[in-house]
């Protein structure tokens, strides 16, 4: 793991690092140090799995990711979804898949958020990352 990636809280999964899955599922931290696996598409992957928790990540070509949304699928309109594609660079969606449950998925959200996105209380400076939540997209035909 780089010391990027460490600092990020973003870590390959080290079940499948040498897997034929290249840098398809990752660990992504929460503010709790809970770790959360998440299956990595990128942003054009159709992908129908609601209720599933999602990230939107901005992946530099430095191997440096920034994390745009932290929610759930269906949470983001297509325009929300254009519009962090367009104009914040977003490249990857991170699903997790695990949770059972709005209760969970919620838990989880929140758990990520608060170690991803910057707290707007904490400090009025805008960042690289939205820290509301973003209204709800479906996504179909997954394409590897």
């Amino acid at each position: 793991m780089t010391q990027i990636e460490n600092i990020a809280g973003y870590a390959p999964a080290r079940s499948v690092k040498e897997a034929r899955f290249g840098k398809r599922f990752y660990y992504w931290l929460g503010a709790s140090g809970e770790r959360y696996l998440h299956t990595v598409f990128p942003m054009d992957a159709d992908f129908h799995c609601p209720g599933a928790n999602l990230m939107v990540v901005r992946h530099e070509p430095n191997g440096e990711r920034f994390v745009l949304f932290v929610g759930h699928v269906g949470q983001l309109s297509p325009r929300q979804i254009d519009h962090l594609r367009i104009y914040q660079g977003a490249n990857e969606q991170h699903f997790h898949l695990m949770a059972t449950g709005d209760t969970a998925v919620e838990k989880i959200a929140t758990d990520l958020s608060r170690r991803h996105l910057p707290d707007e209380d904490a400090d009025r400076q805008p960042r690289h990352s939205p820290r509301k939540s973003l209204p709800a997209v479906f996504f179909t035909n997954i394409s590897f």
